[in-house]
């Protein structure tokens, strides 16, 4: 089976690569495939490198509360909602990922959630570079309160400019977790 690949490259050029690959015998994952070539065997030898894109994707579900598995060997990654944990997650799709994973757990580096004791840190982080002494004053007293990240997320709402910024600081950090995931430190 032939799968076209397209990447963008440099000056947003798109690049487009025909790739040999076979298809997953399980159905419910059938959008993703893996390379031809590739060693497929039981033992993990060394560990695939994500693009940014990817880790990004994995940053994000992590702190949207999502499983994430990575393949060892080749990178795949498989990501499902929970559907224990958010209503509107497709169990089927859930039910097919761990499934595919529990074939072959040890193939799999699981990225667990992150520890609410860890983003409430990442929380702490922010509040300290936040030069705005009104902004400072009302997300310290915020992670004290009950609710810290509602009520976090709240105060920040009140100044637009900055939530943007815990935003983007948000993710650098929650990348950083992923990489350090994926390396097992």
């Amino acid at each position: 089976m032939w799968v076209w690949h397209l990447a963008i490259g440099q000056n947003e050029r798109i690049f487009a690569t025909a790739v040999a690959c076979v298809e997953i015998s399980n159905p419910k994952l059938d959008h993703l495939f893996i390379p031809k070539g590739l060693p497929l065997s039981n033992k993990p030898t060394q560990m695939a490198q994500l693009s940014e894109a990817e880790l990004n994707e994995a940053a994000t579900a992590i702190r949207r509360g999502m499983e994430v598995y990575v393949h060892r060997e080749h990178g795949r990654m498989l990501i499902a909602d929970d559907p224990e944990r958010n209503v509107r997650a497709d169990p089927e799709i859930f039910e097919a990922i761990m499934q595919d994973v529990s074939t072959d757990p040890d193939a799999y580096i699981h990225i667990e959630r992150m520890a609410a004791a860890d983003a409430i840190k990442i929380m702490k982080d922010f509040t300290d570079r936040v030069r705005n002494q009104e902004l400072w004053q009302a997300l310290t007293y915020a992670l004290k309160r009950p609710r810290p990240f509602q009520t976090f997320k709240g105060e920040l709402n009140k100044f637009p400019k900055n939530y943007q910024k815990w935003r983007d600081y948000r993710q650098v950090r929650y990348r950083e977790y992923v990489g350090k995931a994926l390396t097992g430190e």
